[in-house]
């Protein structure tokens, strides 16, 4: 079990209440997209989650943006973030999301992605389709 799992799992039941389905380890276009998140077939949403490595983690989800609608990272609450990381975020409209640990973990949107006006759209098409071919669980949906 990969130790960025303690993030995925508060963030897919997250996602799932804002009425998404969620997928874990996509892979896709030569990336893996660690959550995966498809709504109504129309909306997509990818979250990177990294417990360390956060300019890796920017970087991983600006990619993500040629493709999404919503891009995320996703760190522990306690996770130290420099204010040029955190402006990084906002520049490219990149959401972050700060997991609390517990036993009642909790996932806090402190900064709110922008809607990617400019994904490639042919992308985003390929993306649902290699979601929505999946078959539950044993193919990644969580």
């Amino acid at each position: 079990m990969k130790v960025e799992n303690f993030l995925k799992f508060p963030v897919r039941n997250y996602m799932e209440r804002s009425g998404f389905r969620v997928w874990y380890e996509v892979p896709f276009m030569g990336k893996v997209i660690d959550l995966a998140c498809l709504k109504s077939r129309r909306t997509t949403v990818s979250v990177e989650a990294k417990i360390r490595g956060f300019n890796e983690a920017i970087y991983q989800a600006s990619v993500y943006r040629l493709w999404s609608d919503h891009s995320y990272v996703a760190v522990p609450l306690s996770a130290r973030l420099a204010e040029e990381q955190q402006a990084m975020l906002r520049k490219e409209g990149i959401g972050l999301m700060r997991v609390s640990g517990g036993r009642t973990p909790h996932v806090v949107e402190e900064i709110r992605p922008k809607k990617n006006d400019a994904l490639v759209t042919s992308r985003k098409r390929e993306l649902i389709e290699v979601l929505v071919s999946s078959k539950g669980r044993g193919a990644g949906h969580a």
